[in-house]
């Protein structure tokens, strides 16, 4: 299972604090089976991800303190257009100063 995480369950962004290096322990510790998942603190999303990949749960409540990061996965979820949309028509020269509007 170690290796399937590694290849196919990644986080749709890297956050700190992120999940994914503890997948193996966490996913060890967590039932076979569950309705809902509860995600205080959903940063990149690993945990999430690999729980509905490997079907563990059937709904998910997620939130997080930052707001645009909760609002970004509320975008994937009511809108995935728009977001897919508005990254393809991102002008992002690499550098210094687009990266800094940009972030």
């Amino acid at each position: 299972m170690e290796s399937l995480l590694n290849e196919y369950y990644k986080p749709i962004l890297k956050w700190a604090g992120g999940k994914r290096q503890l997948l193996p322990a966490l996913l060890k510790n967590i039932p076979d089976k569950s309705n809902t998942y509860y995600e205080p603190f959903i940063g990149g999303a690993a945990l999430l991800i690999s729980l509905y990949s490997l079907n563990k749960i059937n709904n998910a409540v997620i939130s997080d303190t930052n707001t645009g990061l909760y609002n970004l996965y509320k975008t994937i979820r009511e809108n995935p257009q728009q977001l897919i949309d508005e990254l393809n028509n991102l002008r992002f020269r690499n550098t210094k100063e687009d990266y800094y509007k940009t972030k």
